[in-house]
């Protein structure tokens, strides 16, 4: 029971903080700003919203779904705020399902490149606040930015040293990773540190070091408080401890789009393992590759017709590395190439629809 009113007490005091003891007109005002800007959003198109609105409107600061599930019934006007705030970010999803559903013919370069131009542009003006939803609906336009660049580097007509200065312009995991320990000490019940390794392997262990510990302090103090023999639920925890809930697991989907998963909790997918992608280490094979050979060969038709034409495209691109760059660039990129042109090498999200 002191437990309870403890955190009770802890919720009630760090919302009092943070509405800032503002009135109802305050949180009222912003709701209708997000309003006004989900309609520009809808009337232009994300690309033109966030080139109009980087200098004249803040980008929204987009917490998670469990976020708003802390703020006291009571206080209707904040709780209005914040979920204004997420259906923008819902309307956001909707505009970069667009860009995933995209078809732009490889050879196009011209297409291509302003996809990539437009991608990023609406990643940069998402990550200027460092909210849970913003973390992911910037990584995602990050990755389909990732793709079409994989598509540009595979083509002979497109300069390697274009194809490098865009991949640049993805953030690394470093700087994915100081937005990941800012979206966890600012929602979660406990203090992270910023992870010191250089890889997105290394940075993943760091980060998941600090979480496992702390979850397992907390499905004890779960299942020991309340008889619990089995790990709850997010949805089991929360009524009893909404803090400790913060490690618990919301329901596991599979093969679901970032739209079914916009409102599940899962702190530890976005803030632990950054929605990993590994599509920009393998465009960096692809182009060490080209810039070694001097040009990637072209899939004919042909080689893409079956499987085992498409396997000896393959063989041919490996033979390549295997005879002459092997010690320049460090993996075979055959099938890496055979991906781009048969539309694997992509993103979680952009696959499911």
């Amino acid at each position: 029971m002191i437990r309870i009113l403890t955190t009770i007490v802890a919720l009630f005091m760090h919302f009092i903080c943070y509405a800032d003891i503002q009135d109802d007109s305050h949180w009222l005002r912003l709701s209708s700003e997000i309003r006004e800007m989900r309609l520009q959003l809808a009337k232009n198109g994300a690309y033109a919203f966030v080139m109009t609105t980087s200098a004249t409107a803040k980008t929204p600061h987009i917490h998670s779904q469990y976020w708003l599930m802390l703020i006291p019934e009571t206080n209707i006007a904040l709780r209005q705020y914040e979920q204004e705030k997420r259906d923008f970010g819902l309307d956001m999803i909707g505009q970069l399902e667009q860009y995933a559903k995209q078809k732009i013919d490889i050879k196009n370069i011209s297409a291509l490149e302003q996809r990539v131009h437009e991608l990023l542009a609406i990643a940069n003006w998402l990550k200027k606040e460092s909210g849970y939803g913003n973390f992911i609906l910037k990584r995602w336009a990050e990755d389909m930015a990732s793709t079409t660049i994989s598509e540009l580097a595979v083509n002979n007509d497109f300069p390697v040293s274009d194809a490098w200065s865009l991949l640049r312009r993805i953030d690394t995991p470093q700087a994915n990773a100081k937005m990941q320990i800012s979206i966890l000490n600012e929602e979660s019940p406990d203090h992270y540190d910023i992870p010191k390794g250089d890889t997105a392997e290394r940075i993943v262990r760091e980060i998941g070091n600090q979480w496992s510990s702390r979850k397992v302090s907390a499905v004890q103090t779960l299942k020991k408080k309340y008889a619990q023999k089995t790990v709850p639920q997010f949805s089991e925890a929360f009524p009893h401890d909404p803090r400790l809930a913060f490690y618990m697991k919301d329901i596991n989907r599979v093969n679901a789009s970032l739209r079914a998963l916009w409102n599940d909790k899962d702190h530890e997918e976005v803030c632990v393992y950054g929605m990993f992608c590994k599509v920009p280490q393998m465009v960096e094979h692809i182009l060490e590759f080209r810039e070694a050979a001097g040009s990637i060969p072209v899939p004919t038709d042909s080689d893409l017709k079956d499987l085992e034409r498409q396997e000896l495209f393959v063989d041919k691109i490996n033979d390549i590395w295997l005879s002459n760059y092997r010690e320049k660039v460090s993996k075979p990129v055959g099938r890496l190439v055979l991906w781009v042109y048969t539309g694997m090498l992509n993103d979680t999200y952009s696959r499911v629809l």
